[in-house]
């Protein structure tokens, strides 16, 4: 759905879910503790808040659009 907007591209989103469920990628902050491999390149913090950011501007973007703000 994200991608299918526009927002990013299915490589992005996947290698940002990937790091953040992977305990091998980011250790025992990861969202799952089940063994889930890390992607060959792991988004890092500052990527990974990078791209938060980019995606919540545009559901603003969308909502401002959605209701003419």
């Amino acid at each position: 759905m994200i991608p299918g907007k526009g927002w990013c591209a299915q490589a992005e989103l996947k290698r940002f879910t990937q790091t953040a469920n992977s305990p091998e990628a980011i250790g025992v902050g990861a969202r799952h503790g089940k063994k889930i491999p890390a992607p060959p390149d792991p988004m890092s913090l500052s990527s990974a808040k990078a791209f938060i950011k980019n995606l919540i501007y545009e559901w603003f973007k969308e909502k401002q659009i959605q209701y003419n703000l």
